[in-house]
């Protein structure tokens, strides 16, 4: 056979094409690629006065979210909490931090994190400032105008 016109060509070319993929498809099929290690932001979380610890997970959405899941006060109630209503809450299993969105690697905006020692929400921006450290800023309108927090990864 041969191979001389630019139509036999092309359809050449799409059938090694589609080869390739039918092989590539088959090959992930049969073969396991190891699984990409999680964003080191995830896991459990010390606050900064050591009092708290966050559990940072992704949510459904594909956003961060961080929950108290421990801390030396288990039984501390959300007293602080605008809304009275919910001032008698244990803060064990609270959300405090959502919608965090990944800008790269190490730094997730566009969320919000609740302070319960203020009771106040403020619009979140976090970097990973370390494998075992987190900076949070808190801020209301302009990340200039608010206060970073620094969290440690809780030891093992």
């Amino acid at each position: 056979m041969s191979v001389s016109t630019p139509r036999s060509l092309a359809v050449l070319a799409l059938l090694a094409l589609a080869a390739l993929a039918a092989c590539a498809a088959f090959a992930g099929d049969t073969v396991q690629a190891p699984a990409a290690p999680p964003p080191g932001v995830l896991g459990r979380w010390l606050s900064e006065n050591k009092e708290g610890v966050i559990e940072i997970y992704a949510a459904p959405d594909g956003t961060l979210e961080g929950r108290i899941v421990g801390g030396k006060f288990p039984e501390r109630r959300d007293d602080k909490n605008p809304d009275p209503a919910l001032r008698s809450r244990l803060l064990f299993g609270i959300l405090i931090m959502k919608g965090m969105k990944a800008d790269d690697a190490e730094h997730w905006s566009g969320g919000t994190i609740y302070d319960p020692d203020t009771g106040n929400t403020y619009r979140c921006k976090m970097k990973l400032a370390g494998p075992d450290r987190i900076d949070l800023r808190g801020f209301i309108g302009f990340a200039l105008i608010g206060r970073t927090s620094h969290w440690t990864r809780e030891p093992k």
